[in-house]
């Protein structure tokens, strides 16, 4: 049989079936949505099965912010515009975009979904690469007058789909949703004032957990890719964007010249009181606990104390994840809800094999398994969690200029290590404290049976204070900036060229001599 391509000059195939039948062949091109929808990851959409039971907002908590969010995808401006709802760890965010998307998927609003996540068990949910392609694929549902120019598009180069996401996002569409073909379809589908005029139309697009994508380079690229054809859609879209503050994420909006001249909005969770609401969502669980529970019937009619839900309350510092997570472990059906409460109170020790607040460690672990100096980290974040007492008298020494004072840092040191944790603290001025988001973090960090590799030991915090505050103090009584009676002989004259180590924090923190001469030092020019 002669072959099918028989003095064939010049020769290009691209995808598509080729059925030999006797002296016949017959060519079956591939449909461009069965190509596209192979590049895309269905399992990260709003309602995907994989997604099963996805976290979202409690009923009646979070209702100003949705109120604010549904008011921005609601607006009556025509132009498309994009918010970055920022916010710490925890706080949050993923439940947010969850319930903002179902209020709009059942208003016929929601176009497209993406909810990036770095634990998913399909690896795509992290994958940046099928963003475009997933986005474009229900966009072709949500808009039929675009399908049909999207599909022709990858019949005819189905290679497009190998190309930049800039080039995707331009081929499937940019150029279909400002095709005149597609003006025609609307008209034909009697579609025309409703979605051409911005009425009734689906419009919003969430992509949730951008940080969760892999690789820092691709999520920024993905910001530029999207803020720089937003304008060039025809459609009043509504682009929510959700991530935790990353340095990185930060830079590109603040930086990147396009997120000047777009409508973009930015709404920080970290600056929202939560309090009450989370106050409210400990109220209704631990209801839902005495009706629902097996030994609901037997729980005392006090339980649980108010001061125990305040505990509660202020232990969770605004973090939605220490709620569930704290909640999820006493619903528990085989254990004694009074007794669990003991242990997430600290009354009673934690049994062993017992994880209370894994799904809480696991997010910290992650964390703090992102650094490469882990042991600069750990000095910083002991400074920033030791106790303190009212009356210690050693001053604010959780500023960024004091830390690198008190652990001989490099300037600009600590903001720069930092950098990788603005989802867990707040970084302000030079001399402003840095302030920790969380209260849990502290509680992780110095468990050793939760952190792990990551744990703190105070006696090490202490010592690697009393040293700074020692070194500091000999360094201004060398360069007579500290007045000293006649009749006092400074302590540290005798061991000023000998080790350190014979001197404990006990000793150091304990005597009236150190709290002297702090006192003196926090008011004098280190101030």
């Amino acid at each position: 049989m002669p072959s099918m391509f028989t003095n064939s000059k010049e020769l290009h195939i691209n995808g598509g079936q080729f059925v030999v039948s006797s002296n016949k062949v017959e060519v079956h091109s591939q449909n461009g949505l069965d190509l596209l929808l192979k590049r895309s990851t269905l399992a990260a959409r709003l309602d995907s099965k994989e997604r099963n039971d996805p976290a979202r907002c409690h009923p009646n908590t979070r209702a100003a912010v949705i109120r604010e969010i549904m008011d921005w995808i609601r607006s009556e401006d025509p132009s498309p515009s994009m918010m970055w709802m920022r916010g710490p760890a925890g706080a949050g965010k993923t439940a947010l975009a969850q319930s903002i998307g179902e209020l709009c998927q059942k208003e016929e609003d929601l176009a497209a979904s993406f909810f990036f996540s770095r634990t998913a068990v399909s690896s795509d949910q992290s994958d940046g690469g099928t963003l475009i392609p997933t986005i474009a694929y229900q966009l072709a549902f949500s808009y039929p007058e675009a399908k049909i120019l999207i599909r022709r598009r990858i019949e005819k180069d189905p290679s497009v789909l190998e190309l930049s996401n800039r080039t995707v996002m331009e081929k499937l569409l940019i150029e279909p949703f400002n095709s005149w073909l597609t003006v025609i379809l609307c008209w034909i589908t009697a579609t025309f004032l409703f979605r051409w005029m911005g009425w009734f139309q689906p419009r919003l697009i969430v992509i949730d957990g951008l940080d969760e994508c892999r690789g820092e380079e691709t999520q920024c690229e993905l910001l530029k890719v999207i803020g720089s054809t937003i304008q060039l859609l025809p459609r009043p879209f509504r682009i929510l964007i959700t991530s935790r503050p990353e340095s990185h994420i930060q830079r590109t909006f603040g930086h990147e010249e396009i997120f000047r001249t777009i409508n973009l909005k930015q709404l920080d969770l970290g600056v929202l009181n939560a309090e009450q609401d989370i106050r409210l969502f400990f109220s209704d669980k631990f209801e839902e606990i005495r009706k629902k529970h097996r030994l609901g019937p037997y729980l005392p009619l006090t339980w649980p104390p108010k001061e125990a839900v305040e505990r509660l309350v202020q232990k969770a510092s605004g973090q939605f994840i220490y709620a569930s997570t704290v909640m999820k472990y006493l619903e528990s059906p085989r254990h004694q809800p009074t007794s669990r409460l003991d242990i997430i109170l600290g009354i009673s020790p934690t049994p062993d094999q017992d994880t209370p607040f894994a799904q809480l460690d696991a997010l910290y672990t992650f964390i703090f398994s992102s650094v490469d100096d882990f042991q600069t980290v750990r000095r910083i974040f002991g400074v920033l969690i030791v106790p303190r007492a009212e009356d210690d008298d050693l001053g604010d020494f959780t500023t960024p200029a004091m830390i690198e004072k008190l652990l001989c840092l490099n300037l600009g040191h600590v903001e720069l290590v930092l950098d990788e944790f603005l989802s867990l603290v707040h970084l302000g001025a030079h001399d402003e404290p840095i302030k920790l988001h969380h209260a849990s973090v502290a509680d992780f960090l110095l468990n050793r049976s939760r952190s792990g590799d990551f744990y703190m030991d105070l006696g090490v915090v202490h010592e690697d204070l009393a040293r700074g505050y020692m070194r500091l103090i000999r360094d201004e009584e060398l360069n007579g900036r500290i007045q000293q009676p006649q009749s006092y002989v400074s302590p540290f004259s005798t061991i000023a060229t000998g080790p350190l180590l014979p001197i404990t924090c006990e000793m150091i923190w304990k005597t009236s001599v150190l709290s002297l001469y702090t006192n003196v030092l926090i008011s004098g020019p280190l101030d």
